[in-house]
């Protein structure tokens, strides 16, 4: 299931071992579908066995720009790990908690992943309830995932 207008094409093979089957979903929205739109999707093995559905945001349009705000970023250049870390961003525009997770992640200089801080946990993220538009992340004896 998916937006109006999307359509996908016919089980097709691919791969070398006989078992896996794909689809191509295809959608151009018109003007007036900006925004998310839900697209939910499962497999199905002849008519008896089923997958779990998921679902996932498909989205239409540009997103409103957000931007930093000047000398509102700390801290600045390279992290030094430690028990308790506080990032400070200031923005534009009023960010709100989201209602389903979101995370800030943050990457070591050799590309890998060292720490999921998810928006939407109460320890884990603040956001202002006045008009100086901040989100403070604390990291340290917290999951972040």
């Amino acid at each position: 299931m998916g937006p109006t207008g999307m359509t996908k094409s016919g089980l097709a093979s691919y791969g070398s071992s006989g078992r896996e089957w794909s689809i191509t979903v295809t959608w151009s929205p018109m003007q007036n579908q900006g925004g998310y739109h839900l697209l939910c999707f499962s497999a199905e093995i002849n008519n008896k066995l089923s997958s779990k559905m998921i679902c996932i945001d498909v989205l239409a349009g540009t997103p409103p720009s957000i931007s930093l705000q000047p000398n509102c970023l700390t801290p600045l250049g390279d992290i030094v790990s430690g028990p308790n870390i506080t990032f400070k961003m200031c923005f534009d525009k009023k960010f709100i908690r989201p209602a389903t997770n979101k995370y800030l992640i943050i990457y070591h200089s050799n590309g890998t992943e060292v720490k999921r801080l998810n928006f939407n946990d109460l320890d884990v993220a603040t956001f202002s309830t006045v008009d100086d538009l901040m989100v403070i992340v604390t990291w340290g004896n917290i999951s972040g995932m």
